[in-house]
């Protein structure tokens, strides 16, 4: 019994309060807060085991009550789905749609996304993309937050990099087309 209660080190993944010793990342969590608040696209950049993952776990506990969270992470996915601008676009709709079809999303959200990405990928072009994320962050009562781990897994194909473009483009015309509240990249 005593064993079972005891807290222990975790340096494989995400670190849980009740059974994991942590930092207290409490200042953390508001900055962040204030941050997503404020609309900010950002990334979170540390070495191996600094608590990026756990703590964007926190931050989708800490927010799921005002926001739409999608966590998602490009780990395990295969860098030939950053080949190009289309491909990546293609991996991260059906990682939103993949994490939809588990969580507590609306009803019209899920079949919208069922929907609108379809199995085969191949026709996607950035600009259905963005006119897919127009529609989602339309048809959520919350505003939508993405957390993307694992990134670096991404980023040294040129897909990425014009996938990262093309979400800027959808940030800078914010004002007259909806889209995601914020995007952190840890």
């Amino acid at each position: 019994l005593f064993a079972a209660i005891m807290k222990r080190f975790n340096t494989t993944g995400t670190c849980r309060p009740n059974e994991h010793y942590m930092v207290d990342i409490t200042e953390r969590l508001e900055i962040i807060r204030k941050m997503i608040a404020q609309g900010d696209y950002f990334c979170i950049n540390r070495g191996r085991q600094y608590g990026k993952t756990t703590t964007l776990e926190a931050v989708s506990k800490q927010l799921s009550d005002e926001y739409c969270i999608f966590k998602i992470s490009f780990e395990g996915v295969d860098d030939s789905a950053f080949e190009n601008a289309r491909t990546a676009c293609a991996v991260f709709l059906q990682l939103l749609k993949r994490k939809a079809r588990w969580s507590i999303l609306s009803e019209e959200i899920k079949r919208f996304l069922d929907e609108a990405i379809p199995r085969e990928m191949e026709s996607i072009k950035e600009i259905d993309f963005a006119d897919i994320i127009a529609e989602l962050c339309s048809l959520s009562s919350n505003p939508i937050v993405v957390l993307i781990d694992e990134v670096d897994q991404a980023g040294n194909n040129d897909g990425f990099i014009k996938f990262l473009g093309v979400l800027r483009n959808m940030y800078l015309d914010r004002d007259t087309t909806p889209t995601f509240q914020s995007v952190i990249l840890a």
